[in-house]
């Protein structure tokens, strides 16, 4: 097995994988993925690429084993930690929260109901007190009178974001035209969702970015009501 092939398999170990869905989520054969894995050829660019977006990796680590993991890609839209307490815990630290670089900042932890009525205004977040916050550096929230947070239960998104994580949304980024090829919190039934907007001229196409086949997108035309909440800033993995 070469370096690359080594590296390839420990991110299907840690991504609990089989290696039949780990090439159907990167849109590959097993048996082309099979002959990488065995040495029996050298992935090209693309898979790469691929596997890079997909598992958030860096794509130096994969080629070389060069720089962190993760690298910048991970560092920039994944936290390494989120503390979730309650109102009466943010009040025993309440000198911890501000504006300056090495401070923090309590973004609301919203559930589903809550989450459904939002407008996209300050007010629906800075009026309302949830049963939990998400405690995260000053630095890593942009708009925190916009933002707020919400645990993923279904599993539609992985293995981009696995059920159980925490995503943090800013409710004033709505407009289509800002976020094609994002991922965006969606009003739908029973439960709002996390998709990823690929948008055309006359529909508004929201997918999920579980392997190919197994989840059908949501179209919604153009010039029907908006269902965008906001726009997604940063995932956490919470493992429970």
């Amino acid at each position: 097995m070469t370096e690359i092939a080594q590296r390839i398999e420990e991110i299907i170990r840690e991504k609990s994988l089989s290696q039949k869905n780990f090439s159907r989520a990167l849109g590959f054969t097993p048996g082309y993925m099979n002959d990488i894995l065995r040495g029996r050829t050298t992935p090209s660019i693309r898979v790469v690429e691929r596997i890079s977006q997909i598992f958030n990796v860096s794509a130096d680590w994969l080629l070389a084993g060069d720089a962190y993991r993760y690298g910048e890609r991970r560092g920039k839209r994944w936290l390494d930690k989120v503390e979730v307490v309650t109102p009466r815990d943010l009040q025993e630290r309440a000198g911890k929260f501000g504006r300056r670089r090495h401070d923090f900042v309590a973004v609301p932890l919203l559930n589903s109901t809550k989450l459904a009525t939002l407008s996209g205004k300050a007010a629906d977040i800075t009026g309302y007190t949830p049963k939990e916050y998400c405690v995260v550096p000053h630095r890593r929230v942009k708009r925190p009178e916009t933002t707020f947070c919400y645990r993923v239960r279904d599993k539609c998104m992985e293995p981009t974001i696995p059920a159980g994580s925490i995503v943090a949304v800013d409710s004033s980024v709505t407009a289509p035209s800002r976020l094609k090829g994002r991922l965006c919190a969606v009003r739908a039934r029973p439960v709002p969702l996390i998709r990823r907007l690929r948008a055309s001229k006359t529909y508004l196409v929201l997918e999920a970015d579980s392997y190919p086949g197994t989840t059908k997108p949501i179209r919604i035309k153009s010039d029907a009501t908006n269902p965008i909440i906001g726009r997604v800033e940063w995932v956490y993995y919470l493992r429970e």
